[in-house]
């Protein structure tokens, strides 16, 4: 059985005027960008042509015999595992699950679908912060609750800080005691 499904081909365009040109069916059309702006083209089997500032570039259309696009191996995902077995080839519709690992959290979507030959969906891990003695040390504050030496603390979760000892004092322009994770990065209070 033959399909009329094609593979959608993405194109950047680095002069003002791109034109593509479906040879197959001899019809024309001038699409005007931007530099930088991309183009995606879905297109009849054969041959379009791009018009890429002076070069011409052809691309050569791909029937899909099978009548699905399959994808490879999905993509990685910095800190993410894919939690089912990978495979070679999956098929259009395909789905895979990612997961965070240890005290990263996930964001957006946990999912990535097979369509059109193309891995979509956008997985993300946020990152955790740090603490070190070193950066209490640095500070002169300690945590409020526990004596940890070293602790992680996971995307938008809080962490309570105190002066160390009685003769420190909250700095005026420091921040306040309670802090907050953002993807990695956290503004630790200081005193003086």
């Amino acid at each position: 059985m033959k399909s009329n499904l094609f593979l959608l081909f993405f194109f950047v365009c680095v002069s003002v005027d791109c034109s593509s040109t479906d040879n197959v069916s001899e019809q024309e059309s001038k699409i005007f960008l931007q530099p930088g702006q991309s183009i995606a083209l879905i297109c009849s089997q054969g041959i379009i042509t791009v018009k890429d500032g002076q070069n011409l570039k052809k691309v050569f259309c791909q029937t899909n015999v099978s009548g699905q696009s399959q994808c490879g191996p999905p993509p990685t995902v910095d800190s993410a595992d894919v939690i089912s077995i990978v495979k070679d080839q999956y098929e259009e519709g395909n789905r895979v699950e990612y997961r965070c690992q240890a005290k990263y959290t996930i964001s957006l979507n946990r999912h990535m679908t097979c369509h059109r030959g193309q891995w979509t969906g956008e997985v993300k891990c946020l990152k955790p912060c740090t603490v070190t003695t070193a950066e209490l040390d640095k500070n002169n504050i300690e945590f409020k609750y526990g004596e940890e030496k070293k602790l992680y603390v996971s995307h938008l979760d809080h962490i309570t800080f105190q002066c160390k000892g009685w003769e420190h004092q909250r700095h005026p322009q420091s921040p306040g005691f309670r802090q907050q994770c953002f993807d990695g990065l956290m503004t630790l209070p200081r005193c003086v």
